[in-house]
Parts: structure tokens; C-alpha cells; sequence
């Protein structure tokens, strides 16, 4: 007989799957900083090898949560798509975090000049705009808005890496659970 789904079952399957699911964008995002590592030629087919490797992960991401939540139901009893859906976006919540921590760290501390990379094309693009006549302050505005982007460049970082990876895996909880079976009013209980 299959033991009773509960919440806290739910949330013990939904933190190894967020732990998976986490490790695997983890793992293709470390594999991406691979090209700016050897670069040149080399560098280029890296990239192109990696596109494909980003195509078969999101698969992956894809095909093992709806493996997860059909192995919910096979192993506990009682699961309906309400609970498939808490299982999802709670696994959904642990590997965004895990992703947008991964990320944070990586702007720290695997490509720390980024935001002053980008401060100073930003710089560099702003030399013409001197030539707009209406707004005479445009310049000093954008770079103060540079300077604010720089500023916090890493908690938009952690922020958008979270809200991006927490709504992929909500609409791909939703599309998943809707192919659960709706009990039929047929069936004998």
C-alpha cells in the first residue's frame, strides 16, 4: 500500500528535485564561462557546441520534472493536481534561489569586471551625445543612471536571475500539471 502524500513529503521531493534541477543550470553555466577561458578559435566552436549543450539541458530541465511529478504519483497516494502544482513551485523556489545564488557569486567573483565593463562602453557610446540639442543635461543623467546601474549591478543580478528561472519553472509547472488526468465523474470512488 502507498504511503498518504502530506505537505511535508511534498516539500522533502520537491527540495531533491529543486537540488537537480538547480545543479543542472549550475553545471551549464559554469560550462559557459568556458569559452572566455580559452578563447580564439577554439573559443568559438566552444560556443557553438554549447548552444546545443543549452538546448538539451532546457529539454532536460523539461523532461525531468515531468518525470518527478509522475513519479510523485506513483509513489504516494492521494496526489491530485493541486499537489503536483505545490510540489512544482516549491521545487520551482529552491532552484531559482540556487541558480540566482550561483549567479551572484559568479558576478562576484568568476567575472567581476562586468559591471565596469559595461560602465565603460557606456562611457565610451556616450561621447556623441553631446549633439541632442533639447535635452542639454542627457549626458550627466545617463551617467548617473550608469553609476546607479554599476552600484547594485549584483543585487540586480541575484534579482532578475530569480524572477527569470521562478517564472520558467512556474509556467512549466502549469503546462505539466494540466496534463494531469481530472478524476472522471464515471469513475467508482
Amino acid at each position: 500500500m502507498k504511503e498518504k502524500i502530506t505537505g511535508s513529503l511534498i516539500w522533502e521531493n520537491a527540495m531533491r528535485a529543486g537540488l537537480i534541477l538547480g545543479g543542472i543550470s549550475v553545471a551549464y553555466e559554469l560550462l559557459s564561462l568556458l569559452p572566455g577561458l580559452v578563447g580564439g578559435f577554439f573559443g568559438a566552436v566552444l560556443s557553438g557546441v554549447l548552444f546545443l549543450v543549452r538546448i538539451a539541458k532546457i529539454v532536460a530541465i523539461i523532461l525531468l520534472l515531468k518525470r518527478m511529478m509522475f513519479a510523485l504519483t506513483e509513489t504516494y497516494e492521494g496526489v491530485t493536481r493541486r499537489e503536483a502544482r505545490r510540489f512544482g513551485f516549491e521545487a520551482t523556489l529552491l532552484s531559482s534561489l540556487i541558480v540566482a545564488g550561483f549567479s551572484l557569486i559568479s558576478v562576484i567573483y568568476l567575472t567581476p569586471g562586468l559591471a565596469t565593463t559595461f560602465s565603460e562602453a557606456l562611457h565610451e557610446s556616450l561621447s556623441s551625445m553631446n549633439t541632442i540639442p533639447d535635452v542639454p543635461d542627457l549626458k550627466a543623467q545617463v551617467e548617473a543612471q550608469a553609476a546607479w546601474f554599476v552600484r547594485n549591478f549584483n543585487v540586480l543580478v541575484f534579482v532578475t536571475s530569480f524572477i527569470y528561472c521562478a517564472l520558467w519553472g512556474v509556467i512549466l509547472t502549469l503546462i505539466q500539471t494540466g496534463r494531469f488526468d481530472a478524476p472522471s465523474p464515471f469513475d467508482k470512488p
